[in-house]
């Protein structure tokens, strides 16, 4: 309580109960400032959260800012905190698979780790999707129930993720590759063979006990120390940046978000994250080329895709945002269907572009109409039916739901978004984009909140 107090002391906020929300995220800011750690910051809040509930007062700590802000600090690491972690790559991959046979006491466990390491590596996959914690905690956990092996791939069903946040799931597929010393179909139907016939987690020993991640990391750093590779840099989470580093070096995907003035101010906000430009998908090998337009239209499109023609070739994916600008100027029937007329244009341009329809989202002020429920009817009914049509036609939707038409997300115009409302914007880019690259080819939404 007392770095508290100095602070309101210090800043001119006066002494006033239950803490007021200003105050709150104006001491996390504070604190970020002074370069103090999310754990540390984190603490602090859970402090004064408790002094509101012993003193039965209004606890504004759970707030859906206060939150993302302690959330925010936690993503960026702390100011100037860099990533030491290094990837594993293809090469060193195949020399770990090697070494298993030499580590490991029998020929399960060596066809266990080889196929948990290959998964980790070929299907981006975070530690907590492997294994379980020491207290078993299996959330995320892929479960043997959850895969299916075919002739040429192999289909992982992710029911829930750290970027799934509503536990839709996703469909990852892993195609069969030439090279049978790393190939994941292989060693994964290997490992199906000699496993026992017990539900729960996939990577389990032979007595149906899960693998843990103290295993398997304690296994990494031993095979790393037998082909001579120091591992001080190396952890559970170097199988998921060196896929995302080999995806790089090969090119994987290039993306077009296009649009109006929220794209134009998105890429505003994004030039000043961590990430960047490329919202930290430089590592799946991602490169982002956005264009949006200040009062940008749906008739606007095919100009702003024929310049772009004329400089690249078409993108691996292309994110459409447009149309609250014309909301309301035409009959909402004929407006979807102007709309499903671009993206057909659009396709016989970009053969094999995956299209992206981007939500359109809330607003406090329309152009067309100060009917602010007609407007919010129709804008829901066109990102349902064009959402519809892309999904049907192996394209995909991205969709806003924590954005909502107050002062929070919204600018004093109640067009453009907040700060907070730009980065809420930008997470939900970024994990949808990570989805859509990691299963191309697959129609889906993100996130699916049904």
């Amino acid at each position: 309580m007392d770095i508290f107090v100095k602070f309101r002391e210090n800043h001119g906020f006066s002494d006033v109960w239950p803490i007021p929300l200003d105050d709150l995220t104006s001491f996390i800011v504070y604190m970020f400032r002074k370069k103090l750690s999310h754990s540390t910051v984190s603490g602090y809040i859970s402090g004064l959260s408790y002094f509101n509930k012993i003193n039965n007062l209004e606890d504004n700590t759970q707030k859906f800012v206060v939150r993302k802000l302690i959330e925010g600090i936690k993503r960026l690491g702390g100011p100037n905190q860099k990533d030491t972690r290094l990837p594993i790559t293809r090469d060193i991959l195949e020399k770990l698979l090697r070494s298993l046979a030499v580590i490991c006491k029998n020929g399960y466990e060596t066809k266990l780790f080889m196929a948990s390491f290959s998964l980790a590596f070929h299907g981006f996959m975070r530690v907590g999707e492997i294994t379980v914690d020491c207290k078993n905690k299996q959330m995320h956990t892929v479960k043997f129930e959850n895969i299916k092996l075919c002739d040429a791939r192999l289909e992982v069903l992710l029911t829930s993720s750290k970027t799934d946040q509503f536990g839709s799931g996703t469909t990852i597929v892993i195609s069969k590759q030439k090279n049978k010393n790393v190939c994941p179909v292989q060693i994964m139907a290997n490992f199906i063979k000699v496993r026992p016939p017990y539900l729960g987690p996939l990577f389990c020993h032979f007595d149906g006990s899960p693998l843990t991640r103290y295993q398997f990391s304690a296994l990494l750093k031993r095979s790393l120390s037998v082909i001579g590779i120091e591992n001080n840099g190396f952890k559970s989470h170097s199988f998921r940046i060196g896929m995302a580093t080999t995806c790089a070096l090969e090119g994987h995907a290039t993306v077009w978000i296009v649009g109006s003035s929220i794209i134009k101010h998105a890429f505003g906000e994004a030039r000043g994250r961590p990430g960047g430009v490329n919202l930290g998908l430089q590592r799946m090998g991602v490169n982002i080329w956005w264009q949006g337009k200040c009062g940008g239209k749906v008739l606007d499109m095919k100009q702003q895709i024929r310049t772009m023609l004329k400089y690249e070739d078409p993108p691996t994916i292309l994110v459409l945002h447009i149309g609250g600008n014309d909301i309301g100027k035409k009959v909402q029937k004929l407006f979807c269907e102007l709309i499903r007329k671009q993206f057909s244009w659009m396709r016989q341009l970009m053969l094999d572009t995956v299209f992206v329809w981007s939500q359109i989202i809330p607003r406090s002020s329309w152009r067309y109409s100060d009917n602010i429920n007609a407007m919010e009817k129709c804008r829901m009914r066109v990102n349902t039916s064009i959402a519809s049509f892309l999904t049907k036609t192996d394209g995909c939707y991205l969709r806003y739901p924590d954005i909502k038409a107050n002062e929070l997300f919204l600018m004093k115009d109640g067009v453009h978004l907040t700060s907070l409302g730009n980065n809420i914007f930008l997470n939900t880019l970024q994990g949808g984009l990570e989805m859509i690259i990691r299963n191309l080819g697959i129609n889906l939404t993100f996130p699916d909140c049904n």
